[in-house]
């Protein structure tokens, strides 16, 4: 995204790391959502484990 002068804006989540982070985890959560909903949702399902594995690494980064 650009401002009106040209120069780059940042996207909600930044640029950093702990932003990639969040918008990911923020993507696996929306997903697991969907799978609630439509009936699907299984705690062995990969989406559900990779989930909580980067949440439970974003959690001791955070210490």
């Amino acid at each position: 995204m650009f401002s009106s002068n040209g120069k780059r804006k940042e996207r909600f989540f930044g640029n950093s790391k702990a932003g990639r982070q969040n918008l990911v985890l923020d993507v696996y959560r929306c997903l697991i959502l969907d799978m609630k909903e439509e009936g699907t949702f299984t705690e062995d399902n990969p989406i559900f484990i990779r989930y909580r594995e980067l949440l439970e690494k974003s959690i001791q980064e955070d210490r």
